[in-house]
Formats: C-alpha cells, structure tokens, sequence
C-alpha cells in the first residue's frame, strides 16, 4: 500500500533524474537511501505512538487521583518576592510523592478585559537542570500589570486575586486559590452578567509533578533494588542501564556533492527483560519508561536527565462545547476521548497521507482549548512546547472536563474569560500576537504544483492563465528547482535565467514562491552548509559534542538549531541575492519539513536527546521548531526588504503565535470527498486558534480528482483564507485548462468570485491583524473563517458550514453526485441567497435548495453591507486602482453597516497613517459612509471611486441623488435596485440619498 508513496519520495530525492551509467558508489549510495526511506515511509499512523506506547503518558493515562496533593503554604504568599509584578507563593507535600515548588500568578489586561497566567516551577535548589519556558511566543509588547495589595486577600484556607480596579470581584475576573488541597477557579461573568466558575484547575486532584531532586532519589532506589535482587542483564530497571549515542560525524565524497552512505540502521530493542527476585516483604520501585524507553522502529530515548513530566486537569464547568486543540483531522465540536480514543496528541509530525477521525496530531501544534456555550466562551493555553497529550470528557449536567500532561518543561497555562467569541479571540491574540498583516496577492489564487519541470513549464503555465482569461497571484516551485536539493540554489539547466523568469511574471503582476527547508545537505562548496559548519549553527547529537547529522531530500543533512537568535541571524543573511542568487522582491518563501522531518529518525523526526542552545534537549523544544524557521523566514524578509514588502511566508509545522509569521495549512492532504469535508472542521479550529490565514490545498496533494470532486473544492477554497492548488508530482496536471471546457468554465467563474471580495477579504485580515488598534466593529471582531455560533446561538455541532466574517454564510456541498442541498440559516434573520443576480431574500431556518454544479450555495447576512471590485483583471496587483461596488443587504428594520480597511495593500507604510477605515451606514433612506481612522495621507488606490451601489429589497425609490444634489442613474430589476456610477471617492465622508 506504501508503493505510490515510495516512488514517490525516490524519485523526489533526486533518483528518477540520474542516468543509469552510475559509478558503483552512487549506486551503494542511492540503494541504501532508498532502504532508509524505505524504513521510515514518512510517518504513516502505523509508525506513530500512541499513548501506551510513551512512558510518560502511561505514567499519566488513566492514573488515579495522586495522594498526597500539594498544598499552598498560606504565609509564602506575597507580591513581588519573586518577579515585581506577580502573585508567588510555595507548593508542597510531605510524605509520599514529595514537592518542593513555586508558583507565580500573572494578570494583563488584554481583549476589554483580564487575562490570568498560572505558572508552577521548580525551587531553584531541588533541582539539578533549567526547564524549558516558551516565553519566545508570546507577543512581545506583551506586560503584566502591577499588583496592589487591595488586588490579593489571603484568608485562612483560600487566596483571591482580583483584577485591578474591581477588588471585590464584582464584574472582573478573578483567580480563586483553594490551599489545602491546591485547587484555582477562575470566575467570569457571562453575556446575561451572571458570574460563573468559567475554568478550575486541579478540581480532580490529578496534579503532578516529576521534580529532579525526588526522581533522583527514586533512581537511587531503584538502582539500589536492582544491585541487591536482580541479576546483571537480567532485568534491571530502565534506571540501571547505560545510554549513549553514536558519533554523528559524516564525511563528504571527494566530489563536493553526497556524503558517502552509512550504515544508520537503528538500534535494535533489547529482548533480554529477565525477571528479579523479589522478596516478599520488599516492594520493587518502578518509574515506567523513565530512564530510557524503546520507540517505534527500534529506537532508544535516553533521557539523561530523567521523568520530568508535569500533568493537571483543567475543567470547564459552565460550557459543555469544547473547540480548538489544532492541528488533527477531527470534528470541530470535540468528542469525549474516552475509552475508544487515544488522548489528543501534540507532536509535530510529518505525516503521510493522514486518515480522518484520529486524535494523533499532525504537523503543527496549537495546545489552546475553548469552551463555548450560548453565555459564555472561555480558553486555556496550556504553554508547553514538549510532547503533550489531552483527555476530554463530559461531567455532570454538560460540563467538560480536560486533562493535560507534558513530557518536560514548567507548567504555564493562560486563562481567558471572554465572555463572547470575539472577546476571546482578541484576548487570545493580544497574548499570543496578532497575525501578520498580508500582501494583497497573498489573498489571490496560487498555483502550485510539486514540480513545475523548468522555466518553459513555468512560462507556459503564466501564459495559459492569461489566454484562458484565469486571474492569479503567485506561482510556486517545490524542491526540484533546487541544485541538487541544496536551498538558496537553482538548476540552471532547468531554470537558465532565474531573475528573467521572475520579472517575466511580475511583469503581468505576480509573483513567485520558492520552497526553503530547514535541513541542509551535508556537501562541499556548499554556502549554506560551510557557513553552518564555520560558525556552529546545527543542533547537536545527544553526546552533544558533534552535529546531529539525518535524512532528509538531500540525503545526509545537518539541521539549523532554529531555537537559536544568533542562528536567525545567520539565516536572515541568506536572503540576498549575494547568498541566495537571483532572489528578487518579487519572490516569497515556503517552509516545509520543518515539524523538523528527519526520514531516518523516529518517528521520521530529530531524537528527542538531540541538543540545542542553551543545553536544552530537542525534547523540550520539539514543537517550536517548525515556529522558530517560519519567524527566522519572516524576518529575514522583513529585514532584507528594509520594511517596504511585506513578506508572504508558508509553513506546514506551526505552534501557538505563529500567525505573527504569514500563513500555514492543512498538510498533505488527499483527493478525496472524505478528505475535502474535513477542511472545514480542520479549518475552523485553526481559525478559532489564532491561525486565522490558513488553508486546505484544493484537489488534494495526493491522487487525481475526479472534475466534480475538483470543481466542489474550488468552489469551497474561494472562501478559506489561503487559496492554493496544489498537486503531487506522480498526479496528473490539474491547472484549471486540464479539465473540461464546461469545468473548466466553472472553476474560472469560482476564481474570479474570490477575486470579487478581495476587499472583504482584506478588511477582515486586517481586524484579525490589527483590531484592538483600530475602531472596528466589536461585534464584528475575529478572524476571517469563522464558525456559525461566533454571531448566533446554537449550531453549536455544525462540521460543514461556516461564516466569511460577520456577513457570509458559505454552504458547500461536499458529497458525491449530491443534487439537493440542507443549508441551516440562523433564525430571526433575513439572509440572502447569491446564487445567479437575483439576490432573493429567504428566512432563517432550514432549507433545501437545488445544488448543481454552478452553483456555490452562498448568503449575506441581512443587516450587512459589502464592499467589491468586479472588474476582472489578471491579479490582484492590476485591481488596486479600479472602482467599488457595494452590495447592501437590508435586515427587517431596511438597516444595513459594514466597514472597509484600504492601504496600499503590500508595505509598512500603513504603520505611517497611509491607510483608511471607513464605516458605511444604511438606514433606508440614506447610505453614510464615515472616516473612522486614517485617511489623512494618501495611497495607491485611496482615490478609488464608487461605481455601483447595489440594495436587496429597496423598495420603491423615486430617485438618488448625492450630497450636492445631482440625480443618478438607477435600475430595478427583481427588486433589486442599483444605483450607477455614484462617483463618490470611498475612503472620505460622503452621503448618499433615496427618495
């Protein structure tokens, strides 16, 4: 079943391009590459743990609650001992499991309210190494609040921190601490001003804690058991056995190209397990996998510095939906894991060809909850970039309970109170940092393909576009561009005149993608790996005394340490057309690999004892790795560009916060219907996450659609924030003049519609980019793709519909030969159906409607009010200077509002004042439009006039005229009035009036 994936990776490493007459050393070589591929065929769910299968979380699943639990020493507690401005205090047990630790409590006003940070460390003097923090994510101009005394009272079994202003707890949130047993509720007051216990933490008592100090000591029992009952090799515990790690080191051929092949095989899992004499009054100690556990595959996890895991559970008593926890392939309202599931998993992978409905991850990690009910929404960021794993489970009367463990780090949570969805979103952001403000042509169609052959298929594919009349913004190149898959390189003799190429394409106002990965072949006379190695820039092997060294596409390879600033730098240098030949302004990066994938490792990944900066083992930073190349990659384009492009960055492997960095998606996906259907749901946690620019690549990366399964994608991508077609090199070409003229057609007709709403879809990147900062409306607030319960109660399980900001209801039809739709309105609302240039207005509820293959099932809200550009052009670029249309939508009182944020739509210079948010109003007799912020210094575009105003419904209107009193055209047809050429400039005040 792996053979089609097989071939493919083969050849992708560069075997289908060489000639038969090989010299006996590439041949050795390339077979015994082709044996490792073979071994690790990516991470198929075959090859990934699961639960049982990983000490630590055996050590956590299903675990009892712990006795004794810790107890906060009350006269510990104070302001500022530790850090100015938190709440710090002592933790501790006596007997049993022992602790020493302290916690500290963190507020910040954030989001129209306060957020709470809970962080348990250990007592600097019990233990013998750091833990890991991932403070680095979080939005940097982020500062807590100082604390007064009137904001902490201590009474003799509880703490209450207040939020300033409110000591009485009155509205605020506020953090109650239980002390004997520890136990934090985090209390709210929801949408009907209702106080409720919004989140608790520890109300199960399931907190643990593996200090150093106390493991040791379990060690030196065990160790002390073993000497004295068991047999050497007999079955000593983990903790009895040594570990070490071979020596890295690889040379490199004579040639300058590949290294000579080694023998990587990994270790094999030991079956001598023995058994020890116990006596019967004696009780064996034991730490399950705690010293050194086998892997899939064969492999050995040393762990030299021991369990060092951390767990609690996290209840949400007054919401009973939970969401988020990306990235998996998954329902969006979360089941109970239960028995029949395996907890959630939060381990970048790079995973082939993921199947549906597995609570495994994926290629990114975002460990933040939100439980939603129709009062209150709530969120948890449990910040922890280690192995980590969740449980969900249903308690009394609707309640959700969560439980959460970590292989390593401290234990560092968030609390957010919301209460409505789009207060969370904004508190969630200002903690985390808010996306990355996107380059107009980010927002258009991308065509992609792995590969694109040479610079005549790439002029060839530009060219078609045009003749076919198809707009789009950006045309990418996988790894075969590359030299010998050595990034920041070309085959010239594919790609003669790489520079050509790129201007030929931004000529007609486009741009390029090329793809950057984070691994680097281990080759002479290579600038990237002779820099790497001059200057020690890649992560350590476990001795960390040498390289780590793995297979990647170009076979042996060295891995940046990411984790690094100084390794940033180095690589932010590389983006010049010095050290990365004909590199243009018009040419945008792709990072992928970088969950990091590593196809002789395990679980296709680097060693968890592998070493970066700092000491700290790859176990620690595992899931900021892929963060840290995407931010290296942004900057660095930032910085090259002097702040005048704004870069467009891809990546597959993501972690909370990395929306400051561009844009990711769902992974490689596959054709098929089960497959399309899944990106809502996939989609949609993303978005609720904070990954608010993201997308499912169209057609599915893997296999041939059939032309309805195609068309049916498109027609759905049009409305998911990144729009991109992307295809394996063993697919069929699938540009949109494969298929069939009438498919063809259709698909043309779906790209241009997305086209269309550029500007909404502009205006709603930048309230996700720039919300808390600019007079947006609040109610309106979130990110793009959103869920239907974001505005309306109740669709509480909806997995197939969703919202394009406060406006559209997109309704895809993702089944087979499906003829009829069920499309679920909102009730006590008018909405109107798109569908053709009627515009009918129909009433919330159900409806089944007619679902042919041209029709996109698509609804505005009534009360809403859309701003357009309809001329069709070739990209994005050619549309800045054309004029709007405005579709208004009147709800049952004939009112309508909505808002427009216009720049220039690819600089900083926004950050200058050269941009405009204007407010548009209709009340049925009138249509104002208002400067709600900038508009004082002019742009490219901001003289853009108005040239339709069309409004569902309007009635009878005898006439229009401006504000100095001239008479416009009008027309009416199927109770559709519009209004032609009004002529007024958008981005100024200006009124226009019926009569």
């Amino acid at each position: 079943e792996q053979v089609g994936f097989l071939e493919g990776r083969f050849f992708r490493s560069g075997v289908g391009e060489r000639t038969l007459k090989m010299d006996l050393r590439r041949t050795v070589f390339w077979c015994l590459l082709f044996s490792l591929i073979a071994i690790s065929l990516s991470a198929s769910w075959k090859n990934i743990c699961s639960c049982s299968e990983v000490g630590f979380c055996r050590r956590h699943f299903k675990r009892d609650p712990i006795e004794p639990q810790p107890v906060v020493e009350r006269d510990s507690v104070e302001i500022g001992k530790w850090d100015s401005h938190s709440v710090t205090g002592l933790m501790s047990t006596a007997g049993g499991t022992k602790l020493s630790l302290r916690f500290f409590v963190y507020v910040y006003a954030v989001g129209g309210s306060h957020v709470f940070r809970w962080i348990v460390d250990d007592v600097p003097e019990f233990t013998n190494s750091k833990r890991h923090s991932v403070d680095k994510v979080l939005n940097p101009e982020l500062k807590p609040v100082t604390l007064s005394e009137s904001n902490l009272k201590v009474d003799k079994d509880r703490i209450v921190i207040s939020s300033p202003g409110d000591p009485k707890c009155e509205t605020s949130p506020c953090l109650e601490i239980a002390l004997n047993p520890f136990k934090v509720e985090m209390t709210s007051t929801d949408r009907r001003g209702k106080r409720q216990v919004a989140i608790t933490l520890n109300d199960n008592r399931m907190f643990h804690f593996e200090q150093h100090k106390f493991m040791e000591e379990l060690k030196t029992e065990i160790e002390a058991f073993d000497s004295k009952y068991c047999k050497p090799g007999s079955g000593a515990s983990d903790a009895s056995k040594e570990s070490g790690d071979d020596d890295k080191d690889e040379p490199v051929d004579d040639d300058g190209d590949e290294d000579e092949a080694k023998d990587s095989s990994p270790p094999k899992e030991s079956s001598d397990e023995g058994t020890c004499e116990e006596p019967g009054d004696v009780v064996k100690p034991e730490c399950d996998g705690c010293w050194e556990e086998a892997v899939k595959g064969g492999f050995k996890d040393p762990k030299k510095r021991g369990p060092e895991s951390i767990g609690m559970d996290v209840g949400f008593p007054s919401t009973a939906h939970l969401y988020g926890m990306p990235e998996r392939a998954l329902e969006f309202d979360l089941k109970d894991t239960g028995d029949k599931r395996d907890p959630m998993r939060f381990y970048n992978l790079d995973v082939f060809e993921f199947e549906m409905d597995h609570t495994l991850g994926l290629y990114g990690s975002v460990p933040y909850v939100i439980g939603h009910g129709d009062d209150l929404s709530v969120g948890m960021l449990w910040l922890n970039s280690a192995e980590t794993y969740s449980t969900i489970s249903s308690g009394k009367e609707g309640t959700r309970q969560t439980m959460w463990w970590s292989e390593a780090g401290r234990m560092d949570l968030f609390l957010f109170p919301g209460p409505s969805p789009s207060q969370i979103f904004e508190q969630y952001v200002q903690v985390t940092g808010r996306a990355a403000m996107p380059n107009i042509f980010s927002l258009g169609y991308h065509q992609c393909r792995w590969n694109y052959r040479d610079q005549a298929d790439v002029e060839y594919v530009d060219s078609q576009f045009d003749a076919y009349d198809i707009p789009y913004d950006a045309i990418w190149l996988d790894i075969e561009h590359t030299d010998g898959k050595k990034y920041f390189t070309w085959d010239m003799s594919k790609f003669p005149d790489p520079t050509k190429m790129q201007n030929d394409v931004a000529a007609r106002g486009r741009k390029m993608v090329t793809i950057v990965d984070p691994h680097i072949k281990i080759a002479k006379k290579y600038l990237m790996n002779e820099i790497a190695t001059k200057n020690d820039l890649y992560v350590k092997d476990g001795n960390g005394k040498g390289d780590f060294n793995g297979w990647c596409w170009p076979g042996n390879s060295g891995y940046l340490d990411f984790t690094s600033a100084r390794v940033r730098n180095y690589w932010m240098d590389m983006y010049n057309s010095r050290n990365y030949p004909h590199f243009t302004e018009n040419l945008h990066i792709w990072n992928d690999m970088n969950e990091p994938s590593v196809f002789n490792g395990p679980e296709v990944t680097m060693p968890k004892n592998a070493i970066h900066e700092g000491g700290f083992e790859h176990r620690d930073v595992h899931n900021i790795y892929g963060y840290h190349v995407m931010q290296a990659t942004f900057e660095a384009l930032v910085q090259t560009r002097q702040r005048k492009i704004r870069p467009f960055v891809l990546s597959r492997s993501f972690f909370a916060g990395s929306q400051k960095y561009g844009t990711v998606w769902t992974g490689d996906n596959a054709a098929t219907w089960e497959q399309l259907r899944s990106a809502v749901p996939m989609l949609l946690s993303l978005s609720v996450s904070g990954m608010s620019f993201s997308g499912a690549d169209i057609g599915g990366f893997f296999g041939n659609p059939s032309e309805e399964l195609l068309l049916r994608w498109y027609q759905l991508a049009a409305f998911q924030p990144f729009f991109r077609a992307h295809a394996h090199i063993d697919t069929d070409r699938r540009e949109p003049w494969e298929a069939s003229e009438s498919t063809r057609e259709l698909i043309r007709v779906v790209i241009i519609e997305r086209y269309k709403y550029l500007p909404h879809w502009y205006s709603l990147s930048a309230m996700a980019s720039r919300g808390s900062g600019l007079p947006f409306r609040e109610e309106a607030k979130g990110p793009p793709m959103r869920p239907i319960w974001w505005h309306f109660p109740g669709f509480l399980s909806e997995e197939e519909q969703f919202l394009v900001g406060d406006s559209l209801l997109v309704a895809p039809n993702m089944h087979e030969g499906k003829k009829k739709l069920t499309v679920r309105l909102p009730k006590n609302n008018v909405w109107y159906d798109l569908y053709g240039d009627v515009a009918k207005p129909v009433l919330g509820g159900e409806l089944s409607i007619s679902s042919p293959l041209n029709r996109m099932a698509v609804f505005q809200r009534g009360g809403s009010l859309i701003v357009k550009r309809e001329r069709v052009r070739r990209s994005s670029k050619a549309m800045i200077l054309d004029p709007y249309t405005i579709d208004i939508a009147p709800d049952g009182n004939n009112m309508a509002v909505g808002e427009l944020y216009a720049d220039d739509s690819v600089s900083y210079d926004y950050e200058n004042g050269a941009f405009a948010l204007v407010a548009l109003v209709y009340d049925g007799n009138n249509i104002h439009c208002e400067v709600k912020a900038g508009g004082s210094k002019p742009f490219e575009g901001s003289e853009a006039v108005v040239e339709r105003i069309r409004i569902f419904t309007a009635g009878n209107v005898r006439g229009v005229k401006t504000g100095d009193g001239k008479y416009l055209q009008t027309r009416l047809v199927n109770n559709v009035l519009t209004v032609k050429k009004p002529g007024v400039k958008l981005l100024s005040n200006w009124t226009i009036t019926l009569e």
